[in-house]
């Protein structure tokens, strides 16, 4: 059997998905859900409603009494009974229950079947079994004996994903010999979309599990034990990758290249792309080698053309290991927190490039107990973005962090107790790497302060440095809440809170943003102390408020000095704003209002039992021009009062018809006067208490009174 190209998606697609932590890839088409009557590949598992077929149907009877006390010989082959069975029964839940078999030849396994195999049954083999079958492989050019695998999909060996939807559940895969040269995997995936293994136990052989150019896979509660290559491995082009709390766990002297695994490069050392995996809380211990390379888990592309697309490693426990998590080559986008790393010998944590290219856009927190490294941080990283590397650990000596070869941009931040004679290696001094120290706790931070009354102190400091000729936009931190198709009416999901206390005195601050243009910044420039952006994509929500100010129930004070809902000002020294409060900029389609005949530039809601002083009060202002200015207004605006909740105007209204030059009505001092469109007064209102009244007359003001005693029916004025 030769190994060939990597088996092609029948979409010819290349995706590049990262998913969360917990979450599996869901597909119309071809998804892959692990569970008993569940979606797998687009079908559901109706048959797990029948009863299982056993595997004894199709083994001679006389040999029943034999397996079930597992006395059977390995010399008897019933090999060839276990194949009928899985080719007669494929695309059905196939039982095995607990035996011993000593296996002579892959056990292949149909698209759609579900073995169910006893916690108690035994699957045996050796190498020597393999070898009298007289199978070869061709493997790099090389033709050998094939040493075997005891459970593979019926299509492993096509140029297409042509099987789907295989699952095995159970068992103990063993191989008696245990010695040098390649032994087989228990578990062969290629080319498969779907599969789960659950519960598997492997002892000895090359890897419990090896997923090649697969879509859509799980292994979990699964145990390799003393295995030669790789715990649980999956390389050639793998895709929506999730090995969730398994155990790799080799015995002292027992040697192991990696624990974990997810790799590009294909068998034949072709290019290969593989994407979206998940690496979570498994245990791995003992993963050591005679040249001390050995990695407990790692994500490396290997070979030019091959690459790794997103991944997350986070709560894995690695206790003895030559290498803690290492990341290789053309990787991207990985991120992982929560990992504790024990008695690490060489790198905790390391990041390297090889001939495919340098690893970007890495994020990963690991806490150190009793590594002996002396480099906590190994990186060659050319002149990519964004590698950072937060190590948390009690001994000083895992602290050393050592920049190699071409390093650039990368950053390590060490917390644990400070030793300022541990010294930072750098390769690349002009690579802009930084590494911080930190001699506090993670979580509670005590400090006295800076010494400067005008001084911040900074409990955390996130930096990013943009090497010159960046492009696209940045986010120095980007928090991200997301409760997805989870919320609930009334709960509250908080992208990022802030919090400030005193029991005593000082300027309290929930949040605060800076923002800041150099002596040397361009008139181009913008800058905004604070953005709150929304973002309604469905059609109507209950609530959608820019900026929210909330006095909370249990704030029952004052401010003596200042008390509002919002606050502007300026230091002394400061430029000051133009405008205290902006709606829009000039281009209607900015602007931030839209149609409406209720809407309002500010609007008051409720409020019916509350005294309030002015709806507007500018005191000890001086109004170069008008304190109310309705400019570029069409024929009829003003002001008017309604009667009722409804805008009718018959309260009352001031409003103004004019296109040209109009008249004005000017408040003196016991008095008014109104003018005409020219200026000239018109009307007046004096202080006389007898005659307060006055028009103008061949230009001057003259007093208007009433007869003393009229003529019956008649009323007259006289000008004075």
């Amino acid at each position: 059997m030769k190994r060939r190209a990597v088996p092609k998606d029948e979409t010819g697609a290349s995706a590049s998905i990262m998913l969360a932590p917990g979450e599996v890839l869901h597909d119309k088409t071809r998804g892959f859900v692990a569970g008993d009557g569940e979606a797998i590949g687009g079908d559901v598992l109706l048959r797990e409603k029948l009863a299982p077929v056993s595997i004894l149907k199709k083994l001679p009877r006389i040999r029943w009494d034999e397996l079930l006390n597992r006395t059977i010989s390995p010399s008897v082959d019933l090999t060839g009974y276990l194949q009928e069975a899985l080719d007669e029964f494929a695309g059905q839940t196939i039982a095995i229950p607990p035996m011993s078999l000593f296996i002579r030849k892959t056990m292949m396994v149909r698209a759609g079947t579900k073995l169910l195999i006893d916690p108690g049954c035994v699957l045996r083999t050796n190498t020597a079994a393999w070898i009298d079958s007289g199978i070869e492989e061709t493997l790099n050019g090389e033709t050998r004996p094939d040493v075997g695998f005891l459970i593979a999909n019926a299509n492993w060996d096509a140029d297409e994903i042509l099987d789907s939807s295989i699952q095995i559940v159970g068992g103990k895969y063993i191989r008696d010999d245990a010695g040098a040269g390649n032994q087989g995997h228990a578990i062969l995936m290629r080319g498969v979309r779907g599969v789960l293994v659950d519960n598997v136990s492997v002892e000895n052989g090359w890897n419990a599990t090896a997923f090649l150019a697969c879509r859509d896979t799980i292994v979990t509660n699964s145990y390799a034990h003393n295995v030669r290559n790789c715990g649980f491995d999956a390389w050639e082009g793998a895709g929506n990758v999730k090995v969730d709390k398994v155990t790799v766990r080799n015995d002292p002297g027992k040697e192991i290249a990696q624990g974990i695994q997810v790799s590009g490069m294909a068998t034949d050392g072709g290019e290969g792309d593989s994407f979206a995996f998940q690496v979570t809380n498994a245990t791995l211990i003992g993963i050591r080698s005679p040249e001390g390379y050995a990695s407990a888990i790692i994500a490396n592309a290997i070979g030019l053309g091959s690459s790794v697309r997103g991944g997350v490693i986070s709560g894995n426990v690695v206790d003895d290991a030559d290498n803690g998590l290492v990341v290789q080559g053309d990787v991207s986008a990985i991120t992982g927190d929560g990992n504790v790393l024990r008695g690490v010998s060489k790198a905790p944590v390391l990041v390297i490039p090889d001939l495919s290219g340098l690893p970007s856009n890495i994020s990963i927190d690991a806490m150190l107990v009793n590594c002996s490294s002396d480099n906590a941080l190994g990186a060659i990283h050319g002149n990519r973005n964004d590698v950072r590397i937060r190590l948390v650990g009690s001994n000083p000596a895992t602290r050393t962090v050592r920049f190699e070869g071409t390093a650039t941009n990368c950053r390590a931040i060490i917390r644990g107790p400070v030793n300022e004679n541990v010294p930072v290696q750098d390769d690349n001094p002009a690579g802009k790497n930084s590494a911080t120290w930190d001699d506090v706790d993670e979580s509670i931070v005590f400090t006295r302060g800076s010494g400067d009354p005008d001084a911040f102190t900074h409990g955390w400091t996130f930096r990013q440095l943009l090497q010159e000729g960046a492009t696209g936009h940045f986010e120095g931190l980007h928090i991200v809440c997301d409760a997805r198709a989870h919320g609930k009416v009334g709960q509250f999901i908080v992208g990022i809170q802030g919090m400030g206390r005193t029991d005593a005195s000082g300027n309290v601050f929930g949040a605060g943003g800076y923002a800041q243009v150099g002596v040397t910044g361009l008139a181009s420039a913008e800058v905004v102390g604070g953005e709150f952006n929304v973002d309604v994509r469905a059609p109507i929500v209950l609530r959608k408020v820019g900026v929210q100010s909330v006095d909370v129930r249990t704030s029952v004070g004052s401010g003596s000095a200042i008390d509002a809902a919002f606050w502007s000002a300026r230091q002394v020294g400061g430029a000051g704003f133009l405008n205290g409060l902006q709606f829009g900029i000039g281009p209607d389609n900015e602007f931030a209002l839209k149609n409406g005949t209720h809407n309002a530039l500010i609007s008051v809601k409720g409020g019916s039992g509350v005294s309030i002083g002015y709806a507007l009060d500018a005191n000890d202002i001086t109004f170069v021009q008008s304190a109310i200015g309705l400019r570029a207004q069409a024929l009829g605006h003003g002001i008017g009062w309604g009667l009722g909740s409804n805008d009718n105007r018959d309260g009352g209204e001031i409003r103004s018809d004019a296109s040209e030059p109009a008249g004005k009505v000017i408040f003196t001092n016991g008095g008014l006067v109104v003018q005409n469109g020219n200026g000239a007064n018109a009307f007046g209102v004096t202080d006389e208490d007898a005659n307060p009244v006055a028009i103008v007359v061949n230009g001057s003001l003259k007093t208007v009174r009433a007869a003393n005693s009229p003529p019956p029916g008649a009323f007259i004025l006289y000008v004075d």
